[in-house]
């Protein structure tokens, strides 16, 4: 082994990077040696650091104590310096061990390199350290998180923490890090630096003891009784791994719901099919990963620039995790963002709250942003499972009664689960057909593996994918034209459903026509072909819907001012995530108002803009915002 004396940081860092095979830094050695005496340690160079005059010392700079890495506990024991500052630090330092350890051991060896639970550190976790780490180019390391030092209060990720509608409760099931991590992809430490390259290798310094523990990752399996909890605090006490609750909607058209009504439902069917369908995880792929630079002053305000696509809510997120008045908190776009697709629907990811848990060590502005391979991994997914579904019908096509269940995979945390198994069933399966007799049940599972949430259609697919191959076995069994048979079945308007509102309007028929011409239905469907190319015709249709209120918080808020020279300005909280949204917004403010698109404005993106703005998801952005104005300018 090489045993090298340094004299100055430099010479250790020289060291480090000269030395043979795997070189470790010994301050005091107090742990370092006896793990090296017991094997768990073979370090082919040791740097010693006593010696290092510009590790020693303790001094008051910028209003922060500021302890060497070479200073040994006895000194800080006795130090009046430290005493005047931190009593409790002097208290527990002089109380580490046996005076001959305490006259070796350093504080900065000793919290690095020791059990968790032991000697030094338990005395300095509660006075919130921060920790420098030196590089050799001169930069260093501005902040170290992990779940001993950062707010482990729990909330959710995703919009709920908003749209739930009192006096349910959001499920609150994550924290910034964890010590108990449930799938691959849960954060539990983050470093800040001032290049990514030194943050990369800090990354590396953090050592991690992992113990395993039993898992389940499939949401059937999850469900049984004897399956490992997942989240054994928040899950549901009276279902295994149910996350929330049981989703449940029932319907009779002629009388009050039972699960007997819906028997003698099924009980007018000439014919009953049924299907099964084991869906995949899905992920998006938006073209910007996501991102957020957080900047947290020392008068207690926060201001995030993020790749959200609801600044508000992720605003009040923000704001709930880190026990901040909203006031203090501001979230905007950059501002404009490469797409979403429903994954940052709240948080992007954890990006916000990490950026902002490093911003508050390290006093300085934190840009965090992921990897496509770490955007892949750890941000919400599309929700597998498994679906089944029964269908009954009458020989004339009229369908009489719809059993569904839904077993999706929520993941380790529930994000939106419980409201993305409602809409698979209210949409999915229970809103594209007048169906007189219809059951669903939805079960949210929690499994150890990545977070599944909101991704264009918000449990729409899923319900549709079950309920349309019972349609086209309907169809095979009746010996029917697949399209003509979904006509007969549509929503008309006035159908009385489950809502407690009429249908006003609907175009799912105009659309299955249009849909039939543009693919050449009727002349391809059914026709015999020959060679080893053969190209298919299908159809499938769903409805989904486009605001969510009043069964959440789902609105939104713009506000317009006419300035001194008679030019509009249009404040707004609503992001631009591609679409055009607030370009096709500003013409129809010009056109409501009567001004020219030539001289307004709109600032958009930003939580300070406006009042509370749900954001942009649903495909609703143009339609809500523009009945915002359509009243008002006109009265």
């Amino acid at each position: 082994m090489n045993y090298i004396i340094a004299k100055s940081a430099a010479e250790a860092l020289d060291a480090l990077l000269g030395g043979e095979g795997n070189a470790l830094i010994i301050a005091g050695g107090s742990d370092v040696m006896v793990d090296i005496e017991a094997g768990k340690l073979a370090p082919q160079t040791l740097v010693d650091v006593t010696a290092a005059e510009d590790m020693k010392g303790i001094r008051v700079e910028g209003g922060q104590l500021v302890i060497g890495a070479a200073v040994t506990l006895t000194e800080i024991a006795r130090s009046p310096m430290v005493r005047q500052y931190f009593p409790s630090l002097c208290k527990g330092a002089g109380s580490v061990g046996s005076l001959q350890i305490r006259n070796s051991a350093t504080l900065v060896g000793n919290v690095v390199t020791a059990q968790p639970a032991g000697d030094a550190a338990m005395a300095v976790a509660p006075l919130d350290p921060k920790f420098v780490v030196l590089s050799k180019d001169g930069t260093r390391v501005e902040a170290v998180c992990t779940f001993e030092n950062t707010t482990n209060k729990p909330f959710n990720t995703s919009a709920t923490m908003v749209t739930t509608p009192r006096p349910a409760e959001p499920v609150r099931d994550q924290t910034i890090f964890t010590d108990e991590p449930k799938y691959i992809g849960d954060e539990i430490a983050a470093v800040a630096a001032e290049t990514e390259a030194i943050a990369a290798e800090a990354i590396k310094l953090i050592k991690v003891e992992y113990e395993e523990l039993p898992a389940v990752y499939d949401p059937i399996e999850a469900l049984k009784p004897d399956a490992p909890e997942v989240q054994p605090v928040y899950g549901n006490k009276e279902h295994r791994n149910v996350c929330g609750e049981i989703v449940k909607i029932a319907f009779c058209e002629s009388e009050p719901y039972s699960d007997e009504a819906l028997d003698r439902g099924f009980a007018q069917a000439d014919v009953i099919v049924e299907a099964d369908v084991k869906l995949p995880r899905v992920k998006q792929c938006q073209m910007e990963v996501h991102a957020a630079v957080a900047s947290y002053k020392a008068n207690g305000t926060l201001e995030i620039i993020s790749t959200t696509q609801t600044p508000t809510p992720t605003k009040m997120i923000v704001a709930y995790a880190f026990d901040m008045p909203e006031s203090k908190v501001r979230v905007r776009n950059p501002p404009y963002l490469g797409g979403g697709f429903g994954v940052r629907i709240g948080i992007s990811g954890k990006a916000e709250l990490l950026a902002a848990a490093l911003s508050m060590k390290a006093l300085r502005p934190v840009k965090l942003v992921y990897t496509r391979e770490e955007d892949f991994i750890a941000s919400d997914t599309r929700h597998g499972g498994y679906m089944h579904a029964r269908l009954g019908a009458r020989k004339d096509g009229t369908f009489v009664a719809l059993d569904t269940t839904a077993k999706l995979n929520t993941g380790a945390y529930c994000t939106f689960g419980v409201e993305l198994l409602a809409v698979c069933g209210v949409c999915g399966t229970a809103g594209t057909y007048h169906i007189p007799y219809l059951r669903y049940t939805g079960y949210p599972v929690y499994t150890h593996q990545q977070t599944a949430g909101a991704f264009r259609g918000f449990g729409t697919p899923q319900g549709t994918a079950v309920v349309e191959a019972c349609v086209d076995k309907i169809a095979q069994a009746l010996d029917m034209d697949p399209i003509e048979l979904r006509k007969i079945n549509t929503m008309k308007p006035d159908d009385k459903n489950f809502f407690p509102f009429s249908v006003g309007s609907v175009g799912t028929n105009e659309c299955l026509d249009k849909a039939a011409a543009e693919i050449g239905w009727y002349e391809k469907r059914g026709k015999a072909q020959t060679g080893n190319k053969r190209r298919g015709v299908g159809i499938a249709c769903n409805t989904h819907v486009s605001n969510a209120a009043p069964f959440c918080v789902d609105y939104n808020a713009v506000d317009m001012v006419i300035e001194q020279d008679g030019s509009l300005r249009i404040n707004t909280a609503i992001p631009e995530i591609g679409p055009g949204s607030t370009t096709a917004l500003i013409q129809v403010a010009c056109d409501l108002l009567s001004v020219p698109f030539e001289t307004t404005t709109m600032i958009f993106g930003d939580s300070a803009a406006a009042p509370f703005d749900i954001g942009s998801h649903a495909t609703r952005t143009l339609y809500s915002v523009s009945q915002v104005w359509r009243r008002p300018p006109q009265s």
